[in-house]
């Protein structure tokens, strides 16, 4: 039997034997997996497991059998703009970010399980991917702290290179906004402008009009960072009045990394018009965007 095949038996098989998290109360259950679950299905053949860490953190650390796909420089680009400024952080073209989904063994019919360890650069990746068209993407709920909390084994020898993927990125423009359209909904009371960072980054400035929903709030720090319940979610996105009745509900950070994040949660809850602003206040700002300290 192939060495690592037999590692994730062994590992598999000697994991916590607590019964997975219940996600039925999510509108969309599958684009979530408790560390049970993963442990109950990490030989799948058709299971793709990517570890969103940046690299040296991998090094440091993985679920054995992961590949390493960090946000910057993997699969991120820059823009320079006619005024000469610079926006970093962007997502990466689909002819060049092709060749570094399949070289992670991503097929067009893989079961993606992305995880980290920290929420957003999973949901960063998770977003890429779903932009990009896959059908088939669910997040590793509390990431590599509920993994090893739970009695999952690490690795520092990284990952045996994969079968070439066949994966073929096609952009869906529908999930993402960029400059021109944020600044023309300014003021638009059907569209609800969301800033995912905290309330103390609000405050010092955003983007006019917008109301905020700290990324943190949405995670349990008493549970290894696994997301809040159903109801609390929803009660969070009520609050500020980000309804899925609404014409369009466009969530920004400082970069498009941690708002990510709150898509995810907000297609986890069933919302289906839920957008992403790519590059957000690193893309506002160099262009000349207001912001707002009120």
């Amino acid at each position: 039997m192939n060495r690592l095949i037999l590692s994730m038996v062994i590992l598999a098989s000697s994991f916590s034997i607590n019964a997975g998290t219940n996600y039925s109360s999510f509108e969309n259950p599958g684009m979530i997996m408790s560390v049970q679950d993963l442990a109950k299905n990490i030989n799948n053949p058709k299971l793709r497991l990517i570890d969103a860490q940046d690299a040296t953190k991998y090094e440091t650390g993985h679920i054995p059998g992961a590949i390493n796909i960090s946000i910057m420089p993997t699969v991120s680009r820059s823009e320079v703009l006619d005024n000469g400024e610079t926006v970093k952080g962007l997502v990466m073209l689909a002819e060049d970010i092709q060749p570094v989904l399949r070289a992670a063994g991503i097929n067009n019919d893989s079961h993606v399980v992305i995880y980290s360890n920290d929420a957003f650069r999973a949901s960063r990746i998770w977003w890429i991917l779903d932009y990009y068209g896959h059908q088939n993407l669910t997040i590793l709920d509390g990431g590599l702290a509920a993994w090893k909390a739970n009695g999952g084994e690490v690795s520092l020898v990284d990952s045996e290179a994969p079968a070439k993927g066949n994966f073929v990125p096609v952009s869906n423009p529908a999930k993402v906004v960029d400059f021109n359209h944020v600044n023309s909904i300014l003021g638009d009371s059907e569209v609800v402008l969301v800033d995912a960072l905290s309330s103390k980054s609000y405050s010092k400035g955003h983007i006019p009009g917008a109301v905020n929903i700290f990324f943190g709030d949405t995670l349990d720090s008493d549970n290894n960072g696994t997301l809040q319940s159903a109801s609390k979610l929803q009660n969070l996105f009520t609050e500020v009045g980000a309804n899925k009745n609404s014409k369009e509900v466009i969530f920004y950070c400082g970069g498009g990394w941690v708002s990510a994040h709150e898509v995810f949660v907000a297609r986890l809850l069933g919302y289906d018009n839920v957008r992403l602003y790519d590059g957000s206040k690193w893309d506002w700002i160099p262009r000349g965007g207001k912001i707002a300290t009120k």
